[in-house]
C-alpha cells in the first residue's frame, strides 16, 4: 500500500500507486507520522470532548446537602419550577435528585442549585 500526503500537513490518504497522488500530495511508502497540524487538531477535539463530557455531568451540592443534576436539561428544569413556584406561590415541591432518589426540595435550594450550575458552567467553558 502506498500513500499521498497533503503537503500542507494536513492529512493522507491510501492510494494503489504514484499516479494517484494529486498535485498538492507527495508520495510515500510508509505511513506518514501525523503531522503538528493533525496532532494539535486531536488534542483540540479532545478538550473539546472534555469539556462537554463535564458540561453534560456537572453535579452541584446545595448548602442543605442536596446533590443535584446540572447539565443543561436540569438548569432548564430548575428555571421552569423556579418561575411556576412564583406564580403559584409554591414554596417546596418533590425534586428527583442526582442520584435518581426523591425528596422534598424548597425553592430558594432550587435558586441556589441553579446558580451553582451556572457557575460551575462558567468555570468549565472558561478553562
Amino acid at each position: 500500500m502506498a500513500y499521498a500526503v497533503r503537503k500542507d500537513g494536513r492529512g493522507w490518504r491510501a492510494i494503489n500507486n504514484l499516479s494517484d497522488c494529486l498535485p498538492d500530495e507527495d508520495f510515500s511508502e510508509t505511513i506518514p507520522e501525523p503531522s503538528q497540524y493533525q496532532i494539535e487538531a486531536l488534542a483540540a477535539a479532545e478538550a473539546k470532548k472534555d469539556k462537554l463530557v463535564a458540561l453534560n455531568t456537572i453535579t452541584v451540592t446545595t448548602s442543605s446537602g442536596k446533590v443535584f443534576d446540572g447539565n443543561e436539561t436540569a438548569r432548564n428544569n430548575m428555571m421552569s419550577a423556579i418561575i411556576s413556584a412564583e406564580f403559584v406561590g409554591q414554596t417546596s415541591a418533590e425534586w428527583t435528585l442526582a442520584d435518581n432518589t426523591k425528596a422534598v426540595v424548597t425553592v430558594d435550594e432550587v435558586k441556589e442549585a441553579l446558580a451553582l450550575s451556572i457557575q460551575r458552567v462558567g468555570q468549565i467553558v472558561t478553562a
